[in-house]
């Protein structure tokens, strides 16, 4: 953005001329400016000169006019400019004035004055500047009497050059429509230059620029547009700011961008655009070249009655939103195309937006962040992003989104976090990726969401449902996982899946290429089923931390491929599972450990090929236990010692053991510890099979068996 200082230097000297003259005539000629007056209508029209080609003054005009708090102009010459537009001043009862200057580069400046028609600046090819100027005389040229300036409306027509519109130096007013048209060249147009000015447009504002660097900006105390802003900049890049200190768009705006680097800024202290009552939009569409393209939303409150679409192509684009509040009471719709950006929601204390945030790039390294708010309020969110890296990020105060969170990406990286110290979602999250190194982390202190649908492709893949304090989840859990290694882990001190009326599944597919689930939150409920399906290579599947409960006829399933597994529950105080437990492995070496389980349901056991391993201690099994083994050195221990507190593994219903080929070990208490041992209270089947099979039964005495077990093909042991 341009400062004050910066733009006041931006008023050009007069060219000097570099003509050899002869000596017998050295002068310079001014240029000539003549008036017609009718009906209240001034024409100022300035004589070309063709043949002088800018050589001299003659084709560059520099006039001042006053109207001394009213209707009533004086022209006053600033560089001897001659013609009866000096001589025939002043001219009373003025209503509306028309500028016609012609070529060279021509500088008018109109003070102190109020007409109720239209002030029309033809300015032609060359630098022109149009100044409506007051006290604050950012002209240079505003006369011994500057005072502040309404006109009905304001219609600029500019040729090729660098053109300048500034309306500053005091209180301004148009009471009609401005309508700015500028060549190829490069523009400035304000409305507001220094720090005291208050500009008032009643009307429409349009400004077309061709190409070069054009910026168009409010500034000063305050600058109010009641009715629509139409921007449309050519080749070139530009800046669109408004940086007063109160900016009002009660129109709403557009702006339409050619290819360069073209910015849009707000600042200050208030930035509204529309009314509560009457919805009006920002609107940006930049072009298709390479540049850069960023949108800042810096105003200590920017409220935004209304929808926001930004668009863009090729080139480094972001949309940053900083001061202290941020409100949208619409959607916001953001597309950067290839080339990166980042898309940052920041603002200090409060972040609103009632409609849908919808973030489009393509290729390249794309971010989108809700951070920094205390508080955050959304309908709903969705990020897409092509190949490359691609991050959603979640990190502000207290966040509540009504709806959905989306994130789709191509081929890449790709980041979903969720580590804002509360967190409430009550539609679903659906995160799905191509290939790559793929992450979603639900973090913070609190998390509640509804379904979460997780869709990754070949990779690296990490879901960590982690919150430090309270997980809970209201709908299913879908993981979909391509080959890698893949990653789901829980924490906090309780994690909560559906509730005891609405009933919701963890279901997790895993590629091939290993996979690690790690249960460790303190409290686990699980409303529902948990299944796990896994290709090959090995897998694990632990659950840790204090309370593990799968409520009501709730199943846990795991099915293994090739590669071995390792599956616990192992909970530091109790576990239950109310309906059925089904592990399943192929050929690999497979465990299976369960400690303090509570069974209600049956438990099926076939881990293949491989040498498997069974562990159980201090465990209660309601239902029917089978374990299928097959080719491999298996082990089945029931009550190994491991926890040694006096309780025992209690099977209330038919126990059946295949241990299959190998060299097998079916182990039945600790032989002399009377405080780990099995106590059976249906009938137990312990078959083995070729090779050398030894059983620890009936030679423990500790054990207890309601009916004599039945066991075959065991070489050794009783």
């Amino acid at each position: 953005m341009v400062s004050t200082a910066a733009r006041l230097s931006r008023i050009r000297p007069r060219r000097a001329s570099l003509r050899l003259e002869p000596l017998e005539d050295r002068s310079v000629p001014a240029g000539v400016v003549n008036a017609t007056f009718a009906a209240g209508v001034l024409t100022i029209t300035a004589v070309d000169d063709p043949a002088d080609v800018n050589i001299t003054n003659t084709n560059h005009q520099n006039i001042t006019l006053d109207g001394a708090g009213t209707n009533n102009l004086t022209v006053t010459a600033n560089n001897l400019e001659t013609g009866t537009a000096i001589t025939g001043s002043p001219f009373t009862g003025v209503t509306s004035i028309k500028f016609v200057l012609g070529l060279g580069d021509d500088r008018v400046i109109i003070t102190d004055a109020v007409l109720t028609g239209a002030v029309t600046y033809l300015g032609g090819s060359g630098d022109n500047d149009l100044f409506i100027d007051g006290a604050g005389n950012i002209s240079g040229f505003a006369g011994a009497s500057p005072g502040n300036v309404t006109i009905g409306s304001l219609s600029v027509t500019n040729g090729d050059g660098f053109d300048a519109t500034n309306i500053g130096g005091g209180t301004h007013q148009i009471n009609g429509n401005v309508t700015i048209t500028n060549g190829i060249g490069g523009s400035d147009v304000a409305f507001g230059v220094g720090g005291a000015d208050v500009t008032a447009v009643v009307g429409s504002v349009k400004v077309t620029n061709l190409a070069g660097l054009d910026t168009i900006e409010a500034s000063g105390t305050t600058a109010t547009f009641t009715g629509a802003i139409t921007i449309s900049n050519g080749n070139g890049g530009s800046d669109v700011g408004f940086l007063a200190t109160t900016n009002t768009l009660t129109g709403g705006i557009t702006v339409t961008n050619g290819d360069g680097n073209d910015d849009f800024d707000t600042s200050g202290t208030n930035f509204t655009v529309g009314t509560p009552t009457v919805r009006k939009n920002i609107t940006i569409s930049n072009g298709t070249g390479s540049g850069s393209n960023d949108q800042t939303f810096n105003a200590t409150t920017n409220t935004i009655n209304g929808n926001i679409s930004v668009s863009g192509s090729v080139g480094d684009d972001d949309f940053i939103v900083d001061g202290n509040t941020f409100t949208v009471l619409g959607s916001v719709k953001v597309s950067t195309g290839n080339g990166g950006g980042t898309t940052s929601f920041s603002p200090a204390q409060v972040l609103d937006i009632d409609g849908a945030v919808t973030v489009t790039a393509g290729e390249g390294s794309d971010n989108l962040d809700f951070s920094g708010a205390t508080s955050v309020d959304l309908a709903s969110v969705s990020f897409t992003s092509g190949n490359g890296t691609s991050t959603l990020d979640f990190n502000g105060g207290i966040t509540t989104i009504v709806g959905n969170v989306g994130h789709t990406h191509f081929s890449g990286t790709s980041n979903t976090n969720f580590t804002a110290a509360t967190i409430t979602i009550n539609g679903a999250i659906n995160s799905t990726h191509g290939e790559g190194n793929d992450t979603l982390d639900l973090g913070g202190a609190n998390f509640t969401s509804g379904a979460i649908t997780i869709r990754n492709g070949n990779g690296i893949s990490t879901t960590r449902i982690d919150a430090s304090n309270s997980n809970t989840i209201l709908g299913n859990i879908g993981i979909t996982n391509g080959d890698g290694s893949d990653v789901f882990t829980t924490g906090g001190t309780t994690f909560t899946l559906g509730t005891l009326t609405a009933r919701r599944n963890l279901t997790i597919k895993n590629g091939n290429g290993g996979s690690n689930a790690q249960l460790n939150a303190t409290t686990h409920t699980i409303h529902g089923n948990i299944t796990e399906t896994n290709g090959t290579a090995f897998d694990t599947f632990n659950v840790n931390g204090s309370v593990f409960n799968v409520t009501g006829a709730g199943n846990v399933t795991i099915a293994n491929g090739i590669g071995g597994s390792d599956f616990s529950i192992d909970a530091t105080s109790s576990s239950s599972i109310g309906g059925k437990l089904t592990i399943t492995g192929t050929d690999g070496n497979d465990a299976a450990l369960l400690n303090r389980l509570i069974m209600t349901g049956p438990v099926s056991i076939n881990t293949g090929n491989g040498n498997d391993s069974v562990v159980t201690n201090n465990s209660i099994f309601n239902g029917l236990f089978t374990f299928t083994g097959g080719a491999g050195a298996d082990t089945v221990e029931i009550e190994n010692g491991d926890i040694n507190d006096g309780a025992s593994t209690v099977f209330n219903a038919a126990v059946n053991i295949n241990i299959g080929n190998g060299d097998d070990e079916v182990l039945i208490g600790v032989l002399g510890d009377a405080n780990d041992f099995g106590d059976f209270n249906a009938a137990i089947t312990i078959t083995g099979g070729l090779d050398l099979d030894i059983i620890q039964a009936l030679s423990n005495v500790a054990n207890t068996f309601a009916v004599a077990p039945v066991k075959t093909g065991f070489e050794q042991g009783t």
